[in-house]
């Protein structure tokens, strides 16, 4: 510690920071491995439009569940509330149904892919009982590292 230049005679960090002992502690753990251990480059956060509209790669399941499925379930409540108080949300609910296939596509399939898994195992969402397994898979985290169908999405969101 040294008081260079300092009018108030407080101590300033010196060149060598091992010698503060009130310095934050530093870690190079990920340095040499990358982001997530898995080496390679950090991913990059995925934007919404990505994570409706874009087929490939991985989500996590917080951004499934922040970004998808509680969005769309809670305009699927509005509309509910909404048709109960107006009389007219059965085509509200219609289209919204009809808009949320392609995006409940992708974002399952991300989400299977996460899990490094096809996205056909989607196909048991249509089988009575199966679809409660599908949903189990959604809830489970993903596989640690990359997999083959992209790098690790664990700390993107």
């Amino acid at each position: 510690m040294s008081t260079d230049g300092n009018p108030f005679g407080t101590p300033t960090p010196a060149a060598n920071s091992a010698a503060n002992p009130y310095a934050a502690p530093q870690s190079n753990v990920g340095a040499a491995s990358g982001f997530g251990g898995g080496g390679g480059p950090a991913p990059e956060v995925q934007s919404l439009k990505d994570i409706w509209l874009k087929w490939d790669g991985r989500i996590p399941r917080k951004a499934y569940w922040q970004f998808f499925f509680l969005p769309l379930f809670a305009v699927a409540f509005g509309i509910g509330i909404l048709s109960a108080v107006l009389g007219m949300g059965e085509a509200l609910i219609w289209i919204l149904q009809i808009a949320a296939i392609y995006p409940g596509i992708v974002a399952g399939r991300k989400r299977l892919h996460d899990r490094d898994m096809s996205g056909w195992f989607l196909l048991l969402g249509i089988i009575p009982l199966a679809n409660i397994a599908l949903l189990v898979i959604f809830c489970l985290r993903g596989t640690e590292g990359p997999n083959r169908f992209g790098g690790d999405a664990t700390g993107m969101y």
